[in-house]
């Protein structure tokens, strides 16, 4: 029969699991696409089943909070900054107040995270991607964490692997105002989540500089999905938008050779059987200028295709599609693997060729990948009646956004209660 003693014990640890963690809070910058809202809400719904009391607060910079709002997740919207990458050094500018300038903006932002942080007093920082934020902006939530300030809190990092480059996840710690100048910004993490297997991005080795010391605490969790297939309802969404079937989904984004890739990909369709592609479906990306959301509208063979803005939950209508045209994002790859679908994939060019390497994920089975200049240079109908007379495959890849809220939620109740 258990003693008295050891009975207190029992509960007191369960006690202290279920209170020990109150606030959550989140950064994420988004200041290039809407990605990274869509794959930290499904981190934190993988955590919330296991927390189900605990307050999460999300500071982001993304032109949809919608995407936490939805799931019941309060969220302060950071005015927006525009990470140009096609522009020459790839400069921030702000999203939409152009009558302000880019540092008062950044001034801005800054002054609400350190306004949340101290309001919000939370036990957990999450910090997503940049390492200190965009130009340091984060840098008040690492000067609070607890490896420089007794009582600080647990100081947290997600990745989803593959970067563009090492210069987003580490910068000069005397650069950003509050941390001491010697401290290295990588040393104030209490532990380090990639959202990818190791075999694809060593980030220890490819960003962080191989250091010894940190090994411990970077864990490689495997790629997420917000939903996986059975979850999806693609066929309510396709009749919900009085779509037809087959359907061909073309979604690339808003970089590189958007017009002309546009122009190349709906001329094409003239020369696939209505049979094989009843419909096409062109989602807009919400970045996109509006002078070339125009001309893509105006092209003479965009009168046979229906346009979209963005939709939160494309991957119910890839679900539903038949084939598709696509870019080679995480989550853009993530879903195809989870649907299944056939797909004519054309990754960004970027210097790191941080796309053609996750393109290079997907099986040949189910996806043709070219450049953008192979793309405009080819054969694109030929490659579209191939991949539309592809027999179905049913989606066998399933991510596990549970398990990995188990995880991080182990991680963090210990570290609440290490000294």
């Amino acid at each position: 029969m258990p003693q008295e003693g050891s009975f207190c014990n029992a509960v007191g640890a369960i006690m202290s699991q279920v209170t020990d963690l109150r606030r959550v809070l989140v950064y994420t910058h988004n200041s290039i696409g809407l990605g990274h809202a869509v794959r930290v809400m499904a981190v934190i719904d993988g955590m919330r089943a296991l927390l189900p009391s605990t307050d999460f607060l999300v500071l982001s910079g993304g032109s949809a909070p919608s995407i936490f709002l939805g799931e019941g997740i309060e969220t302060i919207k950071l005015p927006g900054v525009r990470h140009d990458l096609d522009g020459p050094g790839q400069p921030f500018r702000p999203r939409y107040l152009h009558t302000l300038d880019r540092d008062a903006v950044f001034a801005w932002r800054g002054r609400l995270i350190r306004e949340c942080l101290d309001a919000f007093a939370p036990d957990v920082v999450m910090v997503e991607h940049a390492l200190a934020g965009l130009r340091g902006e984060a840098a008040p939530l690492l000067a609070r964490a607890r490896r420089l300030t007794p009582d600080g809190h647990v100081l947290v990092h997600l990745s989803r692997g593959i970067h563009c480059g090492a210069p987003m996840l580490l910068a000069p710690a005397a650069s950003y105002p509050g941390l001491p100048p010697e401290a290295a910004v990588t040393g104030l993490y209490d532990a380090f989540y990639v959202l990818e297997e190791r075999a694809v991005a060593d980030v220890n080795r490819e960003f962080f500089g191989d250091v010894a010391a940190l090994e411990p605490r970077i864990n490689y969790l495997g790629r997420i999905a917000a939903r996986n297939a059975e979850e999806l309802n693609g066929d309510k969404r396709v009749a919900e938008l009085c779509l037809g079937r087959p359907l061909l989904l073309l979604s690339l984004g808003r970089h590189g050779r958007i017009l002309e890739l546009h122009a190349r990909l709906l001329a094409a369709l003239d020369r696939v059987p209505a049979a094989l592609a009843g419909e096409t479906l062109v989602v807009l990306d919400p970045y996109l200028p509006p002078e070339q959301v125009a001309a893509i509208k105006a092209l003479p063979c965009a009168a046979r295709v229906r346009f979209t803005p963005f939709i939160p939950c494309l991957e119910e209508i890839m679900a539903a599609a038949a084939v598709v045209v696509c870019r080679a994002g995480y989550n853009t790859v993530n879903e195809l693997l989870v649907t299944g679908k056939p797909a004519l994939v054309i990754p960004e060019s970027h210097p790191s060729r941080e796309q053609e390497r996750r393109a290079g994920i997907l099986s040949g089975r189910q996806a043709v990948v070219l450049t953008e200049q192979a793309c405009l240079d080819g054969d694109p109908a030929a490659m579209l009646i191939d991949l539309l007379a592809r027999p179905v495959r049913s989606a066998t890849v399933r991510f596990d956004r549970f398990a990995v809220g188990r995880r991080i939620v182990a991680d963090l109740r210990r570290l609440a209660r290490e000294p």
